[in-house]
């Protein structure tokens, strides 16, 4: 029940804020992870310059678009992906909507 009450507290904060990643802003509250996936998974995840000149990540129709390679059959490193953190800290209980 206690964390009940402070994933409430967070929504209630994260409207306060009145926050909106859309793509007038998006890739600029965000921070891509570039490398070999952590958890040991077949991925490789790239820059942002990558991820954007590779159409891994773009706008479109005023809607933010992320992927994933779906064109090279059996990548060497794994397969090319966007991994972003936000650039914002959250409490454990936040929810992005």
């Amino acid at each position: 029940m206690f964390q009940l009450a402070a994933c409430s507290v967070e929504v209630l904060i994260l409207k306060i804020r009145n926050l909106q990643f859309d793509s007038t802003n998006f890739f600029n509250e965000f921070s891509f992870f570039a490398g070999a996936d952590p958890t040991h998974g077949y991925v490789d995840y790239v820059s942002q310059s990558v991820a954007q000149s590779s159409n891994l990540a773009h706008y479109a129709n005023n809607q933010v678009y992320l992927g994933v390679d779906t064109t090279t059959y059996n990548p060497a490193g794994g397969r090319q992906s966007v991994r972003l953190t936000s650039n914002l800290a959250f409490g454990k209980c936040a929810f992005i909507v």
